[in-house]
């Protein structure tokens, strides 16, 4: 089963749900306020374990040949 992202519109909180595309949003609301106003969002995705390179890697990342990982 995916897991989707949704965004609240009333507190903007980010969450994810574990869903079928079939599933209906009727019943969907937010975990942190209750509002059942809320819109599926875009969101990446990563495959794969190991090292991570300078394209998969986020700011804050570290080389591992400079100290970042033991």
């Amino acid at each position: 089963m995916p897991i989707y992202e949704f965004k609240c519109k009333n507190c903007q909180a980010v969450f994810e749900m574990f869903m079928k595309q079939s599933d209906e949003m009727d019943d969907l609301k937010c975990p942190i306020c209750g509002f059942k106003d809320v819109e599926k969002i875009f969101s990446g995705f990563s495959v794969g374990v190991g090292r991570s390179s300078a394209s998969s890697c986020q700011a804050g990342c570290k080389s591992p040949n400079k100290g970042g990982f033991s």
